[in-house]
């Protein structure tokens, strides 16, 4: 199959509002061409300052490289675009017109780019289309939202823009799926009620099912990730299959659907759902710091390690992120960098910090029982005089031997939403807990033995062994 990276476009109008008509032209020109058959379509998100084409197109695994740029003067705006092949321009061309037609001109420069590159065709590249220009204007800037959800008020921002962007045209599906979306992230996010939020998604993701049908493959992202957290397991793999399979697929499919693998123990296939989502968007911090996570709990160190670094460098963020950083940190006994690592992301979250340094120096020292008792007795102090993630009291209870510790907080997984990511119960270093008394009961609990007969795996040797080593994939 040939390939293509489309690069980050350059705002040559000096003006940093115009920055969500630039993203948004961009991220809309690869999402409509990854229609085409023949090509596969990378998602490029660093511009790779000072490196040759030929070296780029190298590092990202590809023939071509389409650039683009974006000049707004008042209501008119200018695209213009490149495809360099072998460091070689090989086509080229210039699309104008006013800011209201910015949905008709991202059409045009995309059929231009298919020509060029496979000949002319009657083929529509376009799936679903906006109505409204002030619609499409709410939605690129919910988009632009959503992308920067980690500043303060992005995700509420976006909700209010989306919302705007279906009253002004309802029949237009991706502003539906972005705000299902959004609702989605909430309780990971904001620490919303995850079954209002689940709701909220569903209900949102089928209204814009019925307005334009055109996006129910996609929708399946969103059906996975809720029924993922309804810890209904079977249902939930049946909808990313159909979301990963789609026609357009957005990479954040891959990364839930690796998840949702690695939360029931099929820790290898998790890691192939993530490499297939780099495939097309190798430069998301998400997907490169989601890799990192899985090649850590494979014990592949060093790629582990690498993905981190990448996911840093592209601005990776967030406590899962950080936390998930800093736990492949200790592994290679690079104790103090995670202790900083995970005292930082704990005050950004307003956390307890007091029983950090006492868990860190008993990790440093792991054949001093003295320092793992005075650990232990400061995570029970924190965890008595206030709220102390779970995700973070499940790991130091079980690296310090306090197993039906543990134990306790891993029930918590039995409560409506994800009190955790399930992925680490399955990791390497708590295989005492998973030989506790309780663990299989809560795995009956939790359904996830009702789906391991389903597709055929059983329990052996510490991990799970299914009739078939691969899930299904794009």
């Amino acid at each position: 199959m040939r390939s293509i990276a489309v690069m980050p476009f350059t705002n040559l109008s000096g003006n940093a509002d115009d920055e969500y008509l630039v993203s948004g032209f961009k991220e809309s020109l690869v999402t409509t061409l990854q229609i085409l058959p023949e090509y596969r379509v990378k998602n490029a998100r660093l511009a790779y300052p000072g490196k040759e084409d030929d070296e780029i197109a190298r590092l990202l695994a590809v023939e071509s490289l389409l650039y683009g740029t974006l000049q707004r003067n008042g209501d008119e705006l200018k695209i213009s675009y490149r495809i360099s092949k072998n460091g070689e321009v090989t086509h080229s061309g210039v699309v104008e017109g006013g800011v209201v037609a910015l949905f008709q001109l991202q059409e045009s420069v995309a059929e231009r780019v298919r020509d060029d590159l496979v000949g002319k065709s009657a083929q529509t590249l376009i799936k679903s289309r906006p109505s409204d220009s002030d619609a499409y204007d709410s939605y690129m800037r919910g988009i632009f939202a959503l992308e920067h959800r980690g500043d303060s008020g992005n995700l509420e921002s976006a909700i209010n823009l989306f919302l705007d962007a279906i009253r002004l045209d309802k029949n237009y599906g991706p502003s539906y799926l972005a705000l299902a979306t959004v609702y989605s992230l909430l309780p990971n996010y904001r620490g919303a009620p995850p079954e209002e939020m689940d709701r909220l998604a569903l209900e949102t993701v089928e209204k814009g099912i019925a307005a334009d049908p055109k996006i129910e493959d996609a929708a399946g992202a969103i059906y996975g990730y809720v029924y993922h957290k309804q810890k209904r397991w079977e249902e939930s793999e049946v909808a990313f299959l159909r979301a990963v399979n789609a026609d357009v697929v957005d990479s954040n499919a891959f990364n839930w659907y690796s998840r949702m693998l690695a939360s029931v123990g099929r820790l290898d296939e998790a890691l192939a759902q993530s490499l297939a989502g780099l495939e097309i968007d190798p430069s998301s911090p998400v997907l490169n710091s989601r890799t990192a996570m899985s090649y850590a709990w494979l014990m592949e160190t060093q790629k582990a390690l690498a993905y981190y670094e990448r996911a840093n460098a592209l601005g990776g963020s967030g406590t899962t992120h950080v936390l998930g950083n800093a736990f492949i940190l200790i592994q290679v006994g690079r104790i103090q960098q995670a202790q900083d690592l995970a005292m930082n992301a704990l005050k950004a979250g307003r956390a307890d910090t007091s029983w950090v340094v006492p868990v860190f120096d008993a990790f440093g020292d792991p054949g001093d029982p003295s320092k793992a008792s005075s650990a232990l007795d400061a995570m029970n102090h924190a965890s008595a005089t206030g709220p102390v993630p779970p995700v973070v009291e499940l790991l130091v209870r079980a690296l310090l031997g306090d197993v039906d510790g543990a134990m306790r907080i891993a029930e918590l997984l039995e409560q409506p939403g994800e009190a955790f990511e399930m992925d680490l119960l399955f990791i390497p270093e708590l295989r005492e807990l998973r030989e506790h008394p309780d663990f299989m009961p809560l795995m009956d609990r939790l359904g996830i033995t009702r789906y391991w007969r389903s597709k055929g795996c059983v329990w052996k040797s510490d991990r799970v062994s299914c009739a078939t080593n691969k899930s299904p994939k794009r």
